[in-house]
């Protein structure tokens, strides 16, 4: 089986990590693999480090750059030709219009995997719907709320159900193992005090992750916990804004901004509870099964696969988005309770080790891949 995969993301993050998680997988299973994505970015670094083949001539610039599309699409026509490419999987709206278009072009036409990660609405537009009725064979889809994006292209036929799968993105479980890292240990190395009770967040520094709603509960929880430490692990472009909104509430000595760490086990390692408090955009995310891979009951807001990783009450607590004070119940519930954390904490790990690993991603994206060429018929179409 021969597949290439697309991706136009220059810098790190969950979409660039699956790419990269599951093709390092399928090759040693076996699969003739191989990576296009632009020569600057992290992810052909990371390949090149793994032996992972690739395809680095490609720009997949965002906007309208026509001399850059057509520099692809000749590009990726050309590669899909000579190296007689069964399956182009692409990952982002950039890869995937040059990905489609290139397949138009090309005599022996691979079928077309398109992954979906993120709940950004689909615009139902003519170009849109000429996409997915006549270029792309097979929609993955990251959590079940992302299939909701799609609903009328679902409606009026132009997606068909029994060729969308939902496919949760995996976590490097083996870097996650509370056995490695205690948190006695990790409270130790980040000079935190054996007594305080500690919330974990790591995210992005961005409106949509929800910071601000944590920092107001966080006001509540202190006047209950006094000794209360929030780790924040990431930066973006709300880092200044919420160090002053901090400040504001009055809560500074009780938040610790991190920044961009590379030891997010550590991090999880010395929190009591994980949180994720997004308001928008979190598909299937790798940081509440991070948490639960380090046994950490994890408090999650209701947006995107949140309510399908966790089952609330037994693994973690899921409430409400934009919600402080419903925030502030769920963590002093978790914090005034030892024991519950801990049985949730050990729920959390073998839920994330039965469905989360890189192992499984590969199987099901496998299986995938399989069932189409004996649907659509694979590359060789006219």
């Amino acid at each position: 089986m021969r597949v290439l995969h697309t991706n136009f993301h220059l810098g790190w993050g969950g979409q660039a990590a699956r790419v990269f998680f599951l093709c390092r997988k399928l090759l040693e299973m076996g699969v003739d693999v191989t990576v296009a994505a632009p020569s600057t970015s992290v992810l052909v670094k990371r390949c090149n480090q793994a032996g992972i083949p690739v395809l680095d001539n490609v720009r997949f610039s965002k906007g309208f750059r026509p001399i850059d599309f057509a520099h692809d699409v000749r590009v990726l026509r050309r590669f899909i030709s000579a190296n007689r490419i069964e399956i182009l999987h692409t990952h982002g709206s950039q890869d995937t219009w040059s990905g489609c278009t290139a397949k138009a072009l090309c005599k022996r036409k691979p079928s077309v995997v398109r992954t979906r990660h993120n709940t950004f609405p689909v615009h139902y537009s003519i170009h849109n719907r000429i996409l997915h009725r006549r270029l792309i064979d097979w929609l993955v889809v990251v959590s079940d709320s992302v299939i909701e994006r799609y609903s009328r292209f679902i409606e009026s036929g132009i997606i068909s159900l029994d060729r969308v799968t939902t496919i949760h993105s995996s976590i490097q479980v083996e870097r996650y193992d509370p056995k490695r890292v205690d948190q006695a240990a990790a409270r130790a190395q980040l000079n935190i005090h054996p007594d305080a009770s500690v919330i974990s967040v790591a995210a992005r520094l961005a409106r949509e992750k929800g910071h601000k709603y944590l920092l107001e509960a966080l006001v509540p929880l202190r006047a209950e916990f006094p000794n209360i430490l929030l780790l924040l692990a990431g930066e973006g472009d709300q880092e200044r804004a919420l160090k002053a909104y901090s400040r504001e509430l009055g809560i500074e000595s009780n938040v610790r901004f991190l920044g961009f760490t590379g030891d997010v086990p550590l991090v999880q390692a010395a929190a009591d509870v994980s949180v994720l408090p997004s308001i928008d955009c979190d598909a299937s995310s790798a940081a509440i099964k991070e948490a639960m891979a380090m046994e950490r009951p994890v408090v999650a807001t209701r947006i995107g696969g949140a309510s399908e990783i966790l089952d609330d009450g037994t693994d973690g607590l899921v409430v409400p988005p934009g919600d402080s004070e419903a925030l502030a119940e769920a963590l002093s519930h978790l914090l005034n309770d030892p024991e519950l954390r801990q049985a949730m904490g050990a729920a959390a790990r073998k839920k994330v080790v039965e469905r989360y690993t890189e192992a499984r991603l590969a199987e099901q994206t496998l299986a995938v891949y399989e069932r189409m060429i004996a649907e659509c018929g694979g590359s060789g179409n006219e």
